[in-house]
């Protein structure tokens, strides 16, 4: 998988696309791909992450839901990255990724609204840990309801529409 990145970061140079990675598996496990720092490129944040980004959603439903979330729950969240088949999926990089809180590492102030301004803000999440991150608000909201989302479809649902799809 390296090597294929490699290649692709050195095609990239050569256009004015950026491709990135993603990685599926039907025995997809974040908790092997997580980094407490950083989300690997092709794979899903870091589970710690999970509850401190639901505090920040737009969605009222979503930050009151966040604490009451099980670490169980959260493991249902790597059905976002498991298929029938391994798979590799090269798509164009979003324009926003992961970024420091600033750049001399000073946390910002952390401020919640209601109202979603543009994709592209940048959400400043204050993690367990005390770490602060930055992301954007497009990134977050797509994370945090993809997760609600599949720990209201239920392990049960989830692992056996997994196994009809393998066949």
């Amino acid at each position: 998988m390296d090597l294929m990145r490699k290649n692709l970061e050195r095609y990239s140079e050569d256009t004015d696309e950026t491709l990135e990675l993603v990685y599926y598996h039907p025995h997809y496990d974040s908790s092997t791909t997580d980094t407490p720092t950083e989300i690997r490129p092709g794979h899903l944040p870091p589970r710690s992450w999970m509850k401190p980004m639901m505090r920040m959603s737009c969605d009222i439903d979503i930050v009151k839901r966040a604490d009451t979330i099980t670490e169980e729950e959260l493991t249902l969240v790597d059905y976002q990255l498991k298929s029938p088949v391994p798979m590799v999926h090269i798509q164009r990089q979003a324009a926003t990724n992961i970024a420091p809180a600033f750049p001399d590492g000073t946390p910002p102030a952390i401020t919640k609204t209601t109202e979603v301004k543009t994709d592209s803000e940048l959400v400043h999440v204050s993690l367990d840990d005390g770490e602060v991150i930055s992301m954007s608000r497009g990134d977050l909201e797509e994370y945090v309801k993809n997760a609600v989302t599949l720990i209201a479809v239920g392990k049960t649902e989830l692992a056996l529409a997994l196994d009809i799809e393998m066949g």
